[in-house]
């Protein structure tokens, strides 16, 4: 007969904690046995995969942080700097008090779709399949052995198969595809209108802010760095997003994805792409 004493593991032992369950006290049971080599390391590699996927996961929201600020740097400069200047220096408050309404309009709508389109899941392991989908006659991923319907692609960078999947955006940290197409597109079309408007909305202050008249200011931070960058890069931003709006709508109305495009070409019919 074994004591408690006896019962009890050695310390430095590694022990599972079903066997410390079975052993009881003034029964007879079986020593507990030591937890393999082969299943310590398993631990320890499952643990630091779920460190990697963390800290990959960290770096790819780098850039949406990044949005996040560029856009409320647009607006912090648009409202207190410009649209100020124009109250004392022009004494038109009420386009100044227009010009703020509606770029914050086309603000708050721009990152509301950015924002649903970061954390709106095209994965196939996100979305279940309907009650009518036969996942018989479906094919699998070579990849990640997950269904993988018509016009779905495994992107490497997410590690998932995406439902019509049109390309991987570093910038939103998401692939875009059936589900978040439609967020991308807005969030593209809305960032054009903001850009586009904020220079217009602005143009009598950086003429002010070009000639170096810095008394006729309001506040004084036109020729700070940050109005600089955010009237040089609305500016650029506003120029390159009108050409890739329109790519976007061309894909949307002739029913192809950026990837279908590049890969087939803009000829290709709707039947053959639905068969990819």
């Amino acid at each position: 007969m074994r004591t408690e004493a006896e019962a009890r593991p050695r310390r430095g032992v590694d022990v599972d904690e079903a066997e410390l369950m079975q052993v009881k006290v003034g029964g007879a049971a079986e020593p507990p046995r030591r937890r393999s080599p082969m299943r310590r390391r398993t631990v320890y590699y499952r643990r630091f995969c779920f460190a990697l996927q963390l800290l990959k996961r960290t770096v790819l929201m780098i850039p949406v942080l990044l949005v996040c600020a560029m856009v409320f740097m647009y607006w912090y400069t648009f409202v207190f700097v410009f649209q100020a200047d124009r109250r004392v220096v022009e004494a038109t408050d009420i386009v100044a008090d227009i010009w703020t309404v509606v770029f914050s309009v086309i603000a708050v709508l721009c990152l509301t779709c950015y924002l649903r389109c970061v954390f709106t899941s095209n994965s196939v392991n996100d979305n279940a399949p309907p009650s009518s989908f036969d996942s018989d006659d479906c094919r699998r991923c070579d990849r990640c052995s997950s269904l993988k319907p018509s016009r779905t692609h495994h992107c490497s960078v997410c590690g998932t198969c995406q439902l019509k999947m049109d390309h991987h955006c570093p910038w939103v940290a998401n692939c875009v595809g059936h589900n978040n197409h439609k967020y991308f597109v807005l969030f593209v079309l809305y960032g054009c209108l903001g850009c586009n408007l904020y220079i217009l909305g602005s143009m009598n202050g950086i003429i002010r802010m070009v000639q170096q008249k810095p008394r006729d200011s309001a506040t004084g931070l036109t020729t700070t760095f940050m109005t600089l960058f955010a009237v040089i890069s609305a500016f650029a931003f506003g120029l390159t997003l009108i050409g890739f709006v329109a790519f976007h709508f061309y894909l949307v109305c002739s029913n192809q994805t950026t990837l279908e495009y590049g890969y087939l070409g803009a000829d290709v019919s709707c039947e053959l792409r639905r068969d990819l």
